[in-house]
């Protein structure tokens, strides 16, 4: 066993865990990817024996900040989760096929990597059948390792939004899982019709929230009415109809102040958007913060 790995095997009877997120925090965009780490570390903290695998797909667009990390694919400790991380840029960003072909390589080496230095898993938890669940099911299934996808994606609440070759993935994740984690009732009825899947074989389990990080205050606040927003800002998000509706808002409410936590590529967008409205005054951008610094915000 290497030398570095070596302090990382697991050693306890809990049920071992392995999950592969969708996204995961990185020196690049530490703020993509926070909610599958905290999933995470609330299973940790019910018992589970957590390590992740992640290989992070970055933008083309990201090309001048990527930087091969020598440590890639080594093991690191996070709060006592064990954590696989490798990064790459995406090579094939107008081809879906030849980008998951690349994908699949790279994470299903990454799996193999990790089973072959801490054993078999009891259960796999995947994070999205596009394309993490698409490129291991088969693998899986060889091995008899049970695994289970949750499902988070807005196109699947959206008509018409799958290409014949998204729907072949998703068919192909589904058909050795264990179970299909849908985290809203409109998600599960829309996988359901769709993919023809089983009322025992898909569970309604919403998204989990840390609430123990955050209380009511109960001084009282002086200043301005304020709203928070906190979210990636993607443009599915749509934070754009709430700068709007803030705009309309302050017609009535001069003093109110909108305050967007977050980062990603709509940031700029969002910044033009309150100029154009004439609210840059009343509308903050903070950047990424971290979660004490957005429960203090609350």
């Amino acid at each position: 066993m290497n030398h570095n790995e070596s302090k990382f095997t697991t050693t306890s009877n809990s049920m071992k865990l392995l999950i592969i997120p969708s996204w995961y925090p990185s020196n690049i965009h530490p703020e993509s990817g926070t909610f599958f780490r905290e999933r995470a570390l609330i299973l940790q903290r019910h018992g589970f024996n957590i390590t992740i695998a992640a290989h992070i797909v970055h933008s083309a667009r990201d090309v001048l900040k990527f930087k091969p990390d020598p440590n890639n694919g080594m093991p690191i400790s996070d709060n006592e989760m064990i954590v696989y991380k490798t990064e790459a840029l995406n090579p094939y960003p107008k081809l879906p096929k030849q980008a998951f072909k690349s994908y699949k390589k790279s994470i299903s080496a990454l799996v193999q990597h990790i089973i072959a230095k801490q054993g078999r898993p009891d259960l796999v938890f995947i994070n999205s059948s596009l394309f993490a669940g698409a490129s291991l099911a088969k693998y899986l299934h060889e091995q008899s390792i049970p695994y289970m996808v949750s499902e988070h994606l807005k196109e699947f609440i959206i008509a018409d939004r799958w290409t014949a070759f998204q729907k072949i993935c998703i068919k192909n994740s589904y058909n050795y899982a264990s179970r299909i984690i849908a985290t809203s009732a409109a998600l599960k009825n829309n996988i359901q019709s769709e993919f023809n899947i089983s009322d025992e074989k898909i569970v309604l389990i919403p998204n989990p929230a840390d609430v123990q990080s955050f209380s009511l205050r109960t001084e009282n606040i002086e200043g301005p009415f304020t709203f928070i927003a906190i979210a990636l800002l993607r443009q599915e998000k749509r934070l754009d109809i709430l700068i709007n509706a803030f705009a309309k808002l302050i017609e009535k409410m001069p003093d109110a102040v909108l305050t967007i936590v977050g980062d990603g590529p709509e940031k700029d967008n969002l910044k033009l958007l309150s100029r154009k409205l004439n609210i840059s005054k009343r509308v903050n951008f903070t950047g990424y913060q971290k979660k004490p610094a957005v429960a203090e915000m609350l």
